[in-house]
């Protein structure tokens, strides 16, 4: 649990996720049928800070020159060199709820092969351990 707590503050802080249904979890009840009209499934929305953000440092935007950025840029070619690893589709055969995992461990795989400079073999986390870990989603 631990890992997987861990993991998702990666990615909660203004963003929305889906947080898998555990049986094994306290007030379980099964999810309605996604054909129910109305059916919004586990989705959490973006975060909203009623009062404003409060920033007590300055922004990495306001620490540098921006005019010296590429115009653009993309790990999927750096000097020749794709840094990123290979895509996945988590909807066949059909929408789970498991978008989390895998947005979880194809980012972290992406961050892996950065640092590892496209160093063989590519490291492909499974997102099938955190949906374990998680109680079975």
């Amino acid at each position: 649990r631990k890992i997987m707590r861990g993991l998702l503050l990666l990615v909660s802080v203004g963003v929305a996720f889906s947080i898998p249904v555990s049986p094994q979890r306290e007030g379980y009840a099964p999810p309605p049928s996604p054909d129910v009209p109305g059916h919004k499934g586990c989705r959490v929305g973006a975060s909203k800070f009623p009062e404003g953000e409060l920033i007590k440092s300055p922004r990495p935007h306001e620490l540098m020159d921006t005019t010296t950025l590429p115009k653009e840029f993309s790990w999927a070619n750096v000097n020749g060199t794709n840094y990123l690893t290979v895509l996945r589709n988590q909807h066949i055969p059909t929408y789970c709820g498991s978008c989390w995992a895998m947005a979880t461990t194809s980012t972290l795989s992406d961050r892996i092969k950065i640092m590892r400079k496209a160093a063989h073999p590519e490291i492909l986390l499974a997102p099938q351990v955190l949906i374990n870990c998680g109680g079975g989603g």
